[in-house]
């Protein structure tokens, strides 16, 4: 059963600050996280991490989205999105 997706305010400005490609992708992995929620680990209070990374130019992006999961009202709520880029080791 999918679940109705909310994106709060702070995940708004979150996916704002980044790249439109990475915006994207963001957003796909949301929604399929909303179609699938029995998917998700789920922690006590309803939260959970999305993860993904992304090469581009030689650039890593490890994508975190924190999600709030409300199970009563079928209703997942992005909470906030964090675009991570690890340096190289020397």
């Amino acid at each position: 059963m999918s679940y109705t997706l909310r994106i709060a305010p702070d995940a708004v400005a979150d996916l704002r600050e980044m790249e439109p490609w990475l915006q994207e992708d963001a957003l796909d992995a949301v929604d399929k996280a909303a179609s699938d929620p029995a998917a998700l680990r789920v922690d006590k209070t309803g939260h959970a991490v999305l993860d993904f990374d992304s090469l581009i130019s030689g650039q890593l992006h490890v994508v975190f989205v924190r999600v709030h999961v409300d199970r009563q009202r079928s209703l997942l709520s992005v909470i906030g999105i964090e675009d991570v880029r690890p340096q190289p080791k020397a």
